[in-house]
């Protein structure tokens, strides 16, 4: 019998850019690590397999996967309003005002 288990999770999280998703990482105080052909990240109990949109989750870090997903948002928005000359405004948490002047 086994001194200790780990179970993984596959889920779907449809990564576009590898370049955003290093931002937000590093903006949650992560140290991503790309490796293989620059198609994967890993990162504290979570692995990015970008070919297949995937993510592979260590159990216990569900929690962290969230956080990843809601930077990842919020790198996005960011980067398209400054594309479009738009004003981000910070109403709260996750929760972002747009205005084009």
């Amino acid at each position: 019998m086994p001194c200790w288990e780990v179970n993984l999770v596959s889920v779907e999280f449809k990564v576009r850019n590898i370049e955003v998703l290093k931002v937000a990482l590093t903006q949650m105080g992560m140290d991503p690590v790309v490796w293989g052909n620059g198609s994967s990240v890993s990162v504290q109990g979570l692995l990015f397999d970008l070919d297949n949109e995937k993510v592979q989750v260590s159990s216990g870090y569900i929690n962290k996967l969230a956080e990843v997903k809601r930077q990842y948002a919020m790198v996005v928005v960011e980067e398209v309003a400054r594309k479009k000359r738009w004003v981000v405004k910070n109403k709260g948490k996750n929760k972002l005002e747009l205005r084009r002047y």
